[in-house]
């Protein structure tokens, strides 16, 4: 279980380079997806502020109105809003967490953005 949710299965897919993550569970109506990983690789991906201009783009935002908070990341920094996280892990390398706001609330999008780090990090293995 995480984040409260039980999923079912976990699907892992390579994408053009990137990797995902992507919990469902079981519905009625097939699938329902409840938190994506996205874990993105790019020479674009420069700091904080080139990762948020690329996710606005990508995600058809006018980043004049994107509302979003800073919070700590192990010793980065990242940015969220109610419905996903995201964060340089380092130069060229980013991770950005979405869920369904209408099943996971902003404190466990936080600690689950959290619990995500690179295998080998202090405190991962």
């Amino acid at each position: 279980m995480l984040i409260g949710l039980s999923a079912e299965r976990i699907v892992l897919r390579r994408l053009a380079g990137d990797d995902l993550a992507v919990w469902e569970r079981q519905t009625d109506a097939g699938h329902q997806v409840d938190l994506h990983v996205h874990v993105m690789r790019g020479e674009r991906l420069t700091d904080l502020a080139a990762l948020r201009e690329f996710l606005a783009e990508y995600h058809e935002r006018d980043p004049a109105d994107w509302s979003l908070t800073e919070f700590p990341h192990g010793d980065t920094a990242g940015l969220h809003d109610d419905s996903q996280a995201f964060w340089l892990a380092e130069p060229g390398v980013a991770v950005n967490v979405l869920v369904d706001p209408a099943q996971v609330d902003r404190g466990q999008l936080l600690a689950t953005t959290l619990a995500v780090g690179a295998v080998g990090a202090p405190g991962r293995t």
